[in-house]
């Protein structure tokens, strides 16, 4: 009976435009900078020696930024219209989502209950989809 030996792959740095790859850490590489600095960039599919020239010159995009305000700042900017259509409403789905923004004490745009909750005040004209660039601004 013969025994497989398994060899230890061992990993080589190698050189690129902002340095030295030391690492591949699953889709992203590890990149010393000559001054020491080490990053973390993405890759657009396998990383690899072949693939880094690419990838550094055409990184995938970036997932857009989360945007969050206080539930305080937020009804703050609410016109009185909107006000009265948000509390004024007998929807349970409404008053869940009211409920939630106040215990959470803020509203973000990636929390799932705000992302279910925007069409619905839409489309019973409480509030409208494109106010909430404006209620979510810094």
């Amino acid at each position: 009976m013969s025994e497989e030996i398994e060899e230890e792959v061992v990993f080589e740095p190698f050189d690129c435009a902002l340095g030295t790859v030391v690492e591949i850490d699953g889709a992203s590489y590890i990149i010393q900078t000559p001054s020491g600095q080490r990053i973390g960039m993405p890759a657009n599919g396998e990383a690899t020696a072949a693939n880094v020239e690419a990838d550094l010159a055409n990184p995938p995009a970036l997932a857009a930024a989360v945007a969050r305000q206080s539930t305080r700042t937020v009804i703050s900017r609410l016109t009185d219209a909107e006000l009265a259509a948000l509390f004024g409403s007998d929807e349970w789905q409404i008053k869940a989502f009211v409920a939630m923004a106040t215990a959470e004490g803020a509203i973000r745009s990636d929390d799932p209950a705000f992302v279910a909750g925007v069409p619905a005040l839409n489309a019973l004209n409480i509030i409208a989809t494109a106010r909430w660039e404006l209620l979510l601004a810094p």
